[in-house]
């Protein structure tokens, strides 16, 4: 029976364990595996490409023992797949290096890269995956990760990323054949290779890396986890050619050269060598040398993917769950700290499991609170953090960067104006445009993130590739109360509302009847997202000028009334072209529904405000700023001028232009400026001058553990 069953695809043999505990046994065992996937090894056998499965994922490793390392494009989640099967397992978070700002403790690799390897480790029979870190300014280190399968306990370190056992630090530097860092390694003879350099890639003030041309071969084996380096050889290094590594028939290493892309010749590392011409064999021509040319060719293999690392990790030892059950009553900053201690402590912090504990116990504690003691007791200062639309970068906060600070810190800058959205339990949103027409999740706290984009049919796409939108269409975020879900909802003129859980795949999302009316909406909803209250998303119309409503549990439209419209031209009717021209969009302040009018002109905002949002509440005028007294915060300068929160304490506005952040005093009618990016040198203070076109993204965020996607999804 197992000699007809290794002949079949992996694909098929795994259904057939479906037939029996007998089958299931049989096709299980590690003796069948390693017959069928030598059967499917051979020259001439089906090979696939890692493209027909679609995956919605970057490949980092070529194919090993078919299994292969790949990262996801919305969520930056790792990945261990079999194509062959459709399996997949993420590995755990962590970023290797911690920085301190302002008692805070950030992931932040400081201007440094990683690099991945995925190889087989022959003695121990189990694959490991490689993780090497060159932070700026601190020593490079190395990680391993274990894929432990089934009942296998005899990992000292399973679940999570561990030093490597000898200890070994990387030599050199790992690029590839470009000198581009970012780059995976080789498996081969039992060893992972990089093509490396002694040179350190130097980040430049312009935000681009030199790069310095490789140099030699780093390798580490799986066996005894060391590292060692030969030079490349001296013919391979001539001028208008690249080198790359590749696997060649037999599972030899194979150092290729490419001109004008094209490979040209081939070099494999010597059995002994005794000087540098010597460390290299060059095999005649490329034709016949075993080399495949694509390194996206997968094996047919049943090679499993490992154990979800909680499931490994949490199996180990007792202490851990009740390492789970103490840290999940503590604040999720105070998490982030503690993330620091230990690498076992970062991966149960990191955990599924522990952020679905953590976020029930958040809830019990807000139900069981009296409503006086809802507002945090800390300053809303503390709450206010600078992040990106580009989610490798972290957070800082504004402590950090305020010009009170004795360490005066610049906040992460984007070319173009952004605005947060307030955390809808745990999630905030972000309008992309400084990257195409996307919607990004994400939680501010983690920085667990998701990319989500609008292709031409208007339709909800979860890569972060092409799409567009019009006017015509806006991407809100809310939340289900009686599932406890969030749903995102995709508002198109003229065409059915698309509602869909974050929960679900992109493809089930549902289908609502459209609003009553057809919306139009300001240039400003392509910047300031949606807002959701109490169980409602809405969204600011110019044509018919209203408020739309959407009742997440109902899942039906409703028109709310605006209020009255201002001086300038673009708050009533689409905007205008002269300089007295003014916007409107939605804000909540307060738990309250709230419309912002900005009129240049006049140099005024003025905030109107309801305390009821289901159509029935009276329109009042809050506020009337008068911001021409502060030119840097006035809407003649400042692009958008978003009223960000109140401080519960005294009742000062913060206001967000992207270049400053300030607090007003509508009693005293005087503005505090806590963060700016415009010159504070001598001089009249009219004529301050902002540096470089360049803005922040301040948001805030709450105590909250929760991503915008499942890990094992």
């Amino acid at each position: 029976m197992e000699d007809i069953l290794m002949r079949l695809p992996a694909r098929s043999v795994a259904r057939c364990r479906c037939l029996s505990r007998a089958w299931a046994a049989v096709l299980s065992s590690r003796g069948f595996i390693n017959r069928h996937l030598d059967h499917h090894a051979g020259p001439g056998r089906r090979r696939f490409l890692l493209q027909e499965h679609h995956l919605d994922a970057r490949r980092l490793t070529r194919s090993c023992r078919g299994l292969g390392l790949v990262k996801s494009y919305s969520t930056g989640v790792y990945y261990v797949c079999n194509p062959s099967t459709g399996q997949a397992a993420s590995l755990p978070d962590g970023t290797p290096v911690k920085r301190i700002d302002g008692g805070v403790a950030w992931n932040r690799l400081i201007f440094g890269y990683v690099s991945f390897g995925l190889g087989h480790d022959a003695r121990a029979d189990r694959h490991k995956v490689v993780r090497l870190y060159y932070p700026v300014g601190l020593p490079a280190g190395c990680e391993v990760y274990d894929v432990v399968v089934g009942s296998d306990s005899e990992s000292e370190a399973g679940g999570y990323w561990r030093p490597a056992a000898s200890g070994a630090k990387p030599p050199c530097f790992a690029v590839d054949r470009f000198g581009i860092t970012n780059t995976a390694g080789v498996f081969a003879q039992g060893r992972v290779h990089w093509l490396a350099t002694s040179r350190r890639p130097v980040l430049s003030l312009s935000g681009s890396r030199s790069r310095p041309e490789p140099d030699s071969v780093m390798s580490f084996s799986l066996v005894d986890e060391t590292f060692t380096s030969i030079p490349l050889p001296p013919r391979a290094c001539c001028r208008g050619t690249s080198l790359g590594l590749t696997l060649l028939h037999g599972g030899r290493l194979g150092l290729v050269s490419l001109y004008r892309h094209r490979p040209r010749h081939i070099w494999t590392p010597a059995a002994a060598a005794g000087c540098r011409d010597q460390m290299w064999s060059q095999l005649a021509t490329v034709a016949g040398s075993g080399y495949c040319g694509d390194d996206n060719l997968y094996e047919e293999s049943l090679e499993p993917v490992g154990r979800p690392y909680e499931d490994v990790l949490l199996a180990s030892t007792s202490y851990l769950h009740a390492l789970s059950m103490a840290l999940r009553r503590l604040p999720a900053r105070t998490l982030g700290r503690l993330k620091s201690v230990c690498r076992s402590w970062r991966a149960v912090i990191e955990s599924d499991r522990f952020a679905s504990a953590h976020n029930d116990h958040q809830r019990r504690l807000l139900a069981a609170s009296p409503p006086s003691s809802s507002s945090s007791s800390s300053s809303l200062a503390d709450r206010v953090i600078f992040v990106t639309c580009y989610p490798d970068e972290d957070a800082v906060p504004l402590r950090s960067c305020c010009l009170a600070s004795a360490f005066l810190t610049t906040p992460p800058l984007m070319n173009s104006r952004v605005v947060v959205s307030k955390p809808c339990h745990g999630l905030a949103q972000l309008m992309m445009t400084c990257r195409g027409e996307r919607t990004q999740l994400f939680n501010p706290v983690t920085r667990a993130h998701r990319i989500f984009a609008m292709d031409l049919d208007d339709s909800l796409d979860d890569l972060s590739s092409g799409g567009s939108s019009s006017s015509s269409s806006s991407i809100g975020l809310g939340y289900d109360q009686s599932t406890q879900e969030h749903v995102l909802v995709l508002l198109a003129a003229g065409k059915e509302c698309k509602v869909w859980r974050l929960t679900e795949n992109v493809g089930s999302a549902r289908t609502v009847p459209a609003p009553p009316i057809t919306p139009r909406f300001l240039p400003s909803a392509s910047t300031v997202p949606p807002v959701y209250i109490d169980g409602r998303i809405h969204w600011m119309c110019c044509s018919p000028r209203a408020i739309l409503a959407f009742c997440v549990r109902a899942g039906a439209f409703q028109v709310v009334a605006a209020p009255p419209a201002g001086p300038g031209p673009g708050t009533g009717g689409g905007g205008g072209g002269d300089d007295t021209s003014g916007t409107e969009f939605l804000v909540e302040l307060r738990r309250r529904l709230c419309v912002v009018q900005s009129c240049p002109g006049t140099e005024t905002i003025t905030i109107w405000s309801t305390a009821g949002c289901d159509g029935d509440g009276a329109w009042s005028r809050e506020y009337v700023i008068q911001l021409g007294r502060w030119p840097e915060f006035s809407p003649k300068t400042a692009e958008l001028v978003v009223p960000m929160a109140v401080e519960p304490k005294d009742g000062r506005i913060l206001l967000d232009t992207g270049s400053s952040l300030g607090y007003y005093d509508p009693v005293r009618r005087t503005l505090e400026t806590v963060c700016s990016l415009y010159d504070y040198g001598p001089g009249d203070p009219k004529k301050k001058k902002k540096v470089g076109k360049r803005f922040f993204a301040a948001a805030l965020w709450e105590e909250s553990l929760v991503r915008p996607y499942d890990r094992g999804h």
